[in-house]
């Protein structure tokens, strides 16, 4: 059975750096300060293409809606819209070669600002497509920008098209309305959907993440191999009989050649999956012994980021609260961390008040309390003020002000809750802000 698989990698702004955007710059990079292309390469060097040997042809294209500009570098627009087009860049179109694959996916940029053009993207490869059976795998961290139910059209193409087409979804911190759609797609046509957080790369940890979807794959390409070779027909050669010149149908066994090709891939995948169950078996027994149990986990905490995080939107806090004509304002942790229950202490009116500033890199809206600081909360209810701020790496960071914790959990304002697994240490909470 011949096997076709076609990667598509989203190739919008928010996948790079988003230089040139005053809103936007620098605003989806990963904890550790990379892309979330580079994360996109890691994932299909280690985690995917390893995988997909046993496909006779594979193709990698990157897309996005590339903008047209103006001298000034603004978009031009005609007829009250923006004058841009998608476009598909392929990367590489072959036989499995790992190396040579490998070698074209480190040769992937990070792109420009742009769009996600991913119904016109998708439609391009199923229109095209010369198998009768065709494979895709997807990586985007967003929705479709060309039409609003992209996962209901692409169906009908499918449908219209008459192929067997699966697609794989890997989504890269999705919202809501993205992950509905991108999972509806991946179920419908047979495939696969997972989302994955933002996160440092962790090699074990995508491997564990992405176990359903690689033995998915595996699975339903050996599958396919199995129910071929369990309807393949016998061809019966006519042979005719000299003395009465009668035409005699003569059964004639398979070719050996294709019956050997056929069961060496089978026993390739085979092989394959049984890696797959190995190496989860390994990174749980892991996980177990040392402890970090991140196949419960999103993410852990991780101590020198949510230092350098804190650190900044202090600073960003402090110098908000200098331009608001407060009476004083004293920064605790300016010089160094002093651990104490509060942050920032601002006077105003010939009064004190105490404020907690918590803060995050992402849109998230989650954040903790220890128990020293809810204590000191309690105590301190009147003159206690709470600021989160988030996107503290864009050029726009959002503050968010809490004026009584407790005020703002009976008014379902804060929740008590977090919204993902977290593995947090002993005596805090964790809250999200609704």
């Amino acid at each position: 059975m011949e096997t076709h698989f076609e990667i598509l990698i989203d190739a919008s702004g928010s996948m790079g750096y988003m230089k040139g955007s005053k809103e936007y710059e620098n605003k989806y990079l990963l904890p550790d300060g990379s892309t979330r292309t580079d994360l996109v390469k890691k994932i299909l060097g280690n985690s995917i293409v390893p995988k997909l040997s046993f496909a006779n042809t594979f193709k990698i294209s990157t897309f996005r809606n590339e903008f047209n500009l103006d001298k000034n570098g603004e978009r031009i627009v005609v007829n009250n819209s923006y004058k841009d087009y998608p476009n598909i860049k392929p990367i590489y179109s072959g036989e499995f070669d790992k190396d040579l694959i490998n070698s074209s996916i480190n040769q992937i940029i990070n792109p420009d600002i742009g769009g996600t053009p991913l119904f016109w993207a998708l439609a391009i490869l199923i229109n095209k497509s010369v198998s009768k059976s065709l494979n895709i795998i997807v990586l985007s961290d967003g929705d479709a920008n060309d039409r609003t139910q992209f996962d209901i059209e692409i169906l009908n193409v499918i449908k219209n098209k008459k192929i067997e087409c699966k697609i794989y979804f890997i989504g890269i911190d999705q919202d809501e309305v993205a992950i509905k759609k991108s999972k509806n797609l991946a179920s419908s046509t047979g495939g696969f959907y997972v989302n994955l957080d933002i996160m440092n790369y962790d090699e074990s940890k995508f491997e564990s993440l992405l176990f359903d979807f690689k033995t998915t794959l595996t699975s339903t390409a050996l599958s396919g191999i199995t129910e071929l070779q369990e309807n393949v027909e016998e061809e019966k050669p006519i042979k005719v009989n000299i003395e009465n010149n009668e035409k005699v149908e003569e059964p004639k066994s398979i070719k050996l050649s294709e019956k050997v090709a056929e069961n060496s891939k089978s026993l390739q995948l085979i092989s394959n999956q049984l890696d797959n169950i190995v190496n989860e078996l390994k990174y749980l027994r892991t996980s177990k012994n040392s402890g970090d149990l991140t196949n419960e986990f999103e993410f852990d905490e991780d101590e020198e980021h949510n230092k350098k995080i804190g650190r900044k939107c202090e600073n960003f806090l402090y110098k908000h609260f200098q331009k608001d004509n407060c009476e004083e304002v004293l920064w605790l942790n300016e010089k160094e961390e002093q651990g104490s229950p509060f942050d920032i202490r601002v006077k105003v009116k010939g009064e004190y008040f105490f404020i907690e500033c918590k803060g995050t890199s992402t849109s998230s809206k989650e954040f903790y309390l220890t128990k020293n600081e809810w204590k000191f909360y309690l105590e301190n209810r009147k003159n206690y003020r709470l600021y989160f701020v988030s996107e503290i790496n864009s050029d726009n960071p959002k503050i968010i002000r809490i004026e009584d914790l407790i005020s703002s959990l009976e008014k379902l304002e804060l929740i008590p809750f977090s919204s993902i697994n977290r593995r947090l240490k002993a005596d805090r909470t964790v809250f999200q802000i609704q």
